[in-house]
């Protein structure tokens, strides 16, 4: 995955994330699409994070590999 499709896709996830919190804080939606969107969030963050995780050993495999060329 591309480094701008992989912010693209965390730009999004967030988006949709927020766009939740707000639907379970109006406190509007009947309890089984509340629980839907619950889970849909919880699976959304996972995702964030596997991305977030990805971005940075991005980072850090160039800066290990200058390091091993400095010894």
């Amino acid at each position: 995955m591309s480094e701008d499709a992989g912010l693209e896709q965390y730009e999004a996830i967030m988006a949709r994330l927020e766009e939740i919190v707000k639907l379970l804080e109006a406190g509007r939606a009947p309890l089984g699409e509340s629980l839907a969107l619950y889970q849909e969030a919880q699976s959304l963050s996972r995702r964030a994070d596997e991305l977030l995780r990805r971005a940075e050993l991005a980072v850090d495999q160039p800066a290990s590999a200058e390091s091993a060329g400095e010894r």
